[in-house]
């Protein structure tokens, strides 16, 4: 086999990727109410695939981001962690690096552990564009009238209770550094010295002050990792 012939590392990914298909959302959020693909499912895909060709994938190296401690109400501390992973991509002599920034919360070491599991699942996930198996709504009619709507019949709007969107936010931030809602809700209200009270109770005002704080959390998490890539 001549150098023109031989397999390369990029074109092994390509054949382990088109061995893949949508992964079942196989977990529940009872809290947040949604489904998701868990960790074994992700990994068991993965492993199907690049096996065969003969790829390696390993962590190579791992960056503590930030780390805090939070009390909850009912006494419990919880470690919340933010990490940058690198990994390495080989086949045979190639190497290629790979980055997954990820979040954890547990009590003590476990949050990095999570962490880790996090990193590893998402990075495969955007490595081999894992997609699930629900059907995209973008193929299905929502208006099959053509959107035409007469003016004796309007579309009802309905508005997002203070609830919702609390519910709704916190659900993506703790998807994001896969930490658990609860916890997560109670840590938020106790950084920001908020009355211990359900998303229900919440007014306007206090509602603003934890959108506007998970959005600089987010904010910070995102610029942290980039910075850091920078610095390779």
């Amino acid at each position: 086999m001549t150098d023109s012939t031989k397999p390369t590392l990029t074109s092994q990914l390509s054949k382990a990727m088109a061995l893949i298909h949508g992964v079942e959302k196989d977990g529940k959020n009872n809290f947040q109410h949604y489904d998701f693909q868990s960790e074994t499912a992700i990994k068991h895909a993965v492993k199907g695939a690049i096996e065969p060709m003969g790829i390696v994938i390993k962590p190579e190296k791992i960056e503590l981001l930030n780390s805090y401690d939070r009390t909850t109400k009912r006494g419990d501390t919880n470690r919340f962690v933010e990490i940058l992973v690198t990994f390495d991509i080989a086949y045979g002599d190639e190497h290629q690096k790979g980055q997954m920034m990820a979040g954890g919360q547990d009590t003590g070491e476990k949050a990095i552990v999570k962490a880790e599991t996090s990193a590893q699942k998402y990075f495969y996930k955007q490595l081999f564009n894992i997609t699930d198996k629900d059907e995209d709504p973008d193929t299905t009619d929502s208006a099959p009238d053509g959107g035409f709507v007469s003016k004796n019949k309007q579309p009802a709007k309905s508005k997002e209770s203070i609830e919702e969107a609390i519910n709704k936010q916190v659900s993506a931030f703790a998807r994001f550094t896969q930490s658990d809602p609860h916890a997560l809700y109670d840590q938020i209200i106790s950084s920001l010295k908020l009355p211990n009270k359900p998303a229900s109770r919440l007014n306007h005002d206090e509602a603003k002050k934890i959108y506007y704080y998970i959005a600089e959390q987010t904010k910070a998490l995102k610029a942290a990792a980039t910075n850091d890539n920078g610095t390779h």
